[in-house]
């Protein structure tokens, strides 16, 4: 009669410490994943800004109307092609460009 007794408690023992490494493993995966997201996200704005920002585009008053067309142009592409939802150029003052 000990013996089943003793038996289901480790059963229960076992199901319980499963389910908590399940529970644990499952928000590091979740926390992995959304950290990957923002650092591909990150990246690529970053790289936006390397290879198509002038230093003329973030002074005061922000770029001409034509360079203006032609950046918005781009984000779009960017935003239409890599899922990135918004994306905000600002200048040294905080205004959007």
């Amino acid at each position: 009669m000990l013996l089943p007794l003793v038996f289901g408690v480790v059963l229960v023992l076992v199901g319980v410490t499963a389910s908590a490494l399940v529970a644990v493993a499952s928000a590091h995966l979740r926390q992995v994943t959304l950290a990957g997201a923002v650092s591909r996200d990150a990246a690529l704005a970053e790289l936006f800004v390397n290879a198509n920002l002038r230093a003329s585009d973030v002074v005061d008053g922000g770029p001409a109307a034509a360079r203006a067309a032609e950046l918005d142009r781009l984000l779009q592409q960017l935003t239409n092609e890599d899922g990135i939802v918004l994306i905000e150029v600002r200048g040294r003052e905080g205004t959007l460009i």
